[in-house]
């Protein structure tokens, strides 16, 4: 409404501010509901009180009005009459506290609760809404703080504090089975004796059939779990004491699995003995069982305990035992389709990749894929498929024989006519052009070329079709390139392709020679020719909440080309980064914000790759500290020599500086 208002009429507009006078603010229509919201409390309650960190109000309200205090002098002056209305002025505003307590204070407020619970209950496996000790909200205070030990590269003081209070707090295992042992222990503190060989008849029938069935799965219990159970007398000899025949003890193999949190390793098991291996889709359901679901979250755990902590995580000792590679560190599509060869190659059904059609088998294209790429994969890759005989000299037989003419000759002949009919081969992987994948065709060209494996002669063809089929920028500018051009030749340029346009006119120092001369047959030719948009508000906008902590991070290591899951301070600097970069790219970043990330890392969002750039800074990290470099990191800079001429300059002025330089 604010961008329309010019467009009604005078009696249109009077109509209005006579319903209400700020209809149309000059700052976001968001921070006026929240004003009315404060208003309406301050009507029926009274002013808030800005010292006492404004109580009274709704914790969602006052933390509101506290931010509008932190930052009062730069809001527009009729915000600041509206909020003095309501009682809220500047001698006010700088008296406010926040409306929460301190984080200190509610962790030892929980504390406090959690100890009077474990005083009383003997232990704290409890989490949900329906725990609440003397009206605080222990079970969903528990289940935050297991949340932050789990993101925790070590034991923090928090964690010690509780640990003391019960050092099963946060157990590997279920909530549920920590919570049963310790209503059994408690029993047994009372004067109750467990007799193994009469079924626990003291106890009462659902303990007593949870206890028989830990004694029914005793050796697959984890060694702590056995501890714990030892403690209160159940050993492995007495385990085996209790009376059941076999149908009892699959039931409760199978009761104490989904009890244990064992039924995903169980079934794990049962599978690995049929197929030799834990490679499995998502929605793979085993015995009624969805262990494909179950293996995702498994290696999501122990990618964050890696994250977290640098070590292995304990739990998954026993997947490995299973299959050395259920949680591989290369994408874990290339085991399943490495598991489907495997089997047909122990089938003796395996076909090595050959010159036929590309329309083909999706695993042969693997297979083929792999040959390509051999000498850049992992070596435990290469590994694995010199066990169903694809070795390196394999590879390069297939890969030989995939170069005659055939292939070569009908992919040029599809890209051709693409180009005679669109004016470029700026396509996806998965274009297809009568009927035929010119898209992975293109793609598989793209790869031969940056490993030089790929003739002078089919560089030459490709460039007389389309000068940058190959180009050293990300294929999808290239692609919107296209689309602006297209639409500037035909008069039709929408909103996204004008603000595309703006977005690399603001960007232009960053961009590559060859891109700047693509946009000049646009008409953009610099900075200045992007029209820029006034001001629409009046308003300062307080500085973004990520921006402290990338100037911390900068600060320490002199760059912003974090990952995504980096945290700093406890702030997930990685993902706030991310999202500033898709706005920048988007023509969307405030021009503050913009400038500030400019200052701490000129390089923070790169027109090429991001993985490029943190590879820079690791491996220049790693050599000036003298020490040893991941071979990895080696390859990639030997790379980087032989594709000298297709860097970007400001790439090639990096690398020099980490005393990279092309091949003399």
């Amino acid at each position: 409404m604010q961008t329309r208002a010019w467009a009604l009429s005078p009696d249109r507009v009077r109509a209005l501010t006579v319903l209400d006078p700020w209809w149309n603010v000059p700052w976001s229509v968001q921070w006026q509901r929240s004003y009315y919201r404060a208003r309406d409390h301050a009507a029926v309650d009274g002013p808030p009180d800005a010292a006492s960190g404004f109580a009274g109000t709704a914790v969602l309200n006052g933390e509101w009005l506290y931010l509008q205090c932190t930052h009062y002098d730069a809001l527009h002056p009729e915000q600041q009459r509206l909020l003095a209305d309501i009682g809220v002025t500047a001698e006010a505003a700088r008296t406010a506290r926040p409306r929460r307590a301190s984080m200190r204070a509610r962790f030892e407020t929980g504390l406090a609760h959690a100890r009077a619970y474990a005083a009383e209950h003997g232990h704290l496996a409890v989490s949900g809404k329906g725990v609440v000790h003397e009206g605080y909200p222990l079970g969903v205070w528990l289940v935050a703080q297991r949340s932050k030990a789990h993101r925790a590269a070590r034991p923090t003081e928090r964690s010690r504090a509780l640990a003391a209070v019960d050092p099963w707090w946060n157990p590997p295992w279920p909530l549920l089975w920590q919570r049963s042992f310790a209503q059994v222990r408690r029993l047994v503190q009372d004067g109750h004796a467990l007799d193994a060989q009469r079924g626990f008849p003291s106890l009462e029938a659902e303990l007593a059939l949870w206890l028989s069935h830990q004694c029914a799965v005793y050796g697959s219990l984890q060694r702590d779990q056995q501890c714990l159970l030892a403690g209160i007398g159940i050993k492995a000899e007495e385990a085996g004491k209790v009376p059941m025949t076999a149908e009892e003890a699959k039931a409760a193999i199978q009761a104490a699995a989904r009890l244990g949190g064992s039924a995903g390793l169980a079934s794990a098991r049962s599978f690995a003995a049929a197929r030799g291996h834990l490679a499995l889709p998502f929605d793979y359901v085993h015995q009624e069982y969805p262990l494909g679901r179950w293996l995702v979250a498994q290696r999501s755990k122990e990618r964050r305990h890696l994250r977290a902590t640098g070590a292995a995580w304990p739990p998954g000792r026993r997947l490995t035992e299973l299959d050395p590679w259920w949680n591989p560190p290369w994408h874990f599509p290339w085991q399943r389709h490495y598991q489907q060869a495997r089997t047909l190659w122990q089938e003796g059904r395996l076909l090595l990749p050959g010159n036929r059609d590309e329309d083909e088998d999706p695993l042969m294209v693997w297979l083929r894929r792999q040959c390509a790429r051999h000498d850049v994969l992992h070596p435990e890759q290469q590994n694995l498929l010199a066990d169903i005989g694809i070795t390196a000299s394999t590879a390069r037989t297939v890969m030989a024989s995939l170069t005659g003419p055939a292939l070569g000759e009908i992919g040029l002949a599809q890209a051709r006519s693409y180009a005679a009919e669109h004016g470029n081969l700026a396509v996806t992987d998965r274009t297809r052009h009568n009927g035929r994948p010119l898209g992975s065709w293109l793609l598989r060209q793209r790869q031969r070329a940056a490993d030089g494996r790929i003739e002078p002669s089919r560089i030459t063809a490709l460039n007389a079709l389309d000068p940058h089929w190959n180009p050293p920028w990300p294929l999808a500018w290239q692609r919107a390139y296209h689309r602006a051009r297209a639409a500037t030749d035909s008069n039709t340029l929408t909103r996204t392709e004008r603000r595309w346009i703006r977005t690399q006119a603001q960007l232009w120092d960053s961009l590559h020679p060859a891109q700047q001369q693509l946009l000049a047959r646009l008409g953009t030719t610099g900075p200045a020719a992007a029209p820029t948009q006034g001001r629409t508000t009046a308003r300062r906008y307080p500085t973004g909440e990520g921006l402290p902590h990338a100037r911390a991070y900068a600060t320490l290591h002199g760059h912003l080309a974090v990952s995504i899951h980096a945290h700093q301070d406890g702030f997930s600097l990685g993902r706030w980064l991310v999202q500033q970069r898709r706005k920048a790219r988007s023509g969307q970043l405030s021009a503050h914000t913009l400038q500030e990330l400019t200052v701490l890392d000129p390089w923070w969002n790169p027109p090429w790759p991001f993985t490029w750039q943190r590879n820079y800074h690791q491996y220049r990290a790693l050599a000036a500290a003298g020490g040893p470099v991941p071979e990895g990191l080696r390859r990639w800079a030997d790379r980087q020599t032989t594709l000298w001429d297709r860097l970007h300059p400001h790439q090639q002025a990096l690398l020099t500086t980490a005393r990279i330089t092309t091949a003399p």
